[in-house]
């Protein structure tokens, strides 16, 4: 018994290999594609909490830019010569709180470190002597 394989057929079985490898490459690709939605969903879910984070930290810092605008605003009032010596010691002083506390409010400073020296400023022990350092 003699089989005689045509050109044809020849054909018709490497067109269907090819299909075959096909498949099984779009299955992994869309395994793949899975793999990476959910990586992505995951990073959109993450934005969105930062997102949420930064809207609320810069609400905060609009109100404390403007807690400060309208201080330096009485500062540049106060050396316009429209108020008096006690109003500009006054506002300089409210100036020089209000940046303090705008730095708390960012982080910069700690608020511990805010108490300390406005405790050191009302003591007037904020000044380095020879004597407070040992030297070890």
């Amino acid at each position: 018994m003699d089989t005689v394989v045509t050109f044809k057929d020849l054909l018709i079985l490497v067109i269907g290999v090819g299909i075959i490898i096909l498949l099984i490459s779009l299955i992994k690709l869309t395994a793949t594609l899975i793999k990476t939605l959910k990586k992505t969903n995951a990073v959109l879910d993450d934005t969105q909490v930062i997102t949420g984070i930064a809207a609320e930290r810069t609400k905060e810092i609009d109100v404390a830019v403007g807690d400060t605008v309208s201080v330096v605003a009485g500062v540049a009032k106060s050396f316009k010569g429209r108020q008096g010596v006690v109003g500009s010691v006054t506002t300089l002083a409210a100036a020089v709180g209000a940046f303090r506390e705008l730095l708390v409010d960012l982080g910069i400073l700690s608020p511990k470190a805010a108490a300390t020296a406005d405790s050191e400023e009302a003591a007037g022990t904020g000044d380095i002597h020879e004597n407070d350092y040992t030297g070890e």
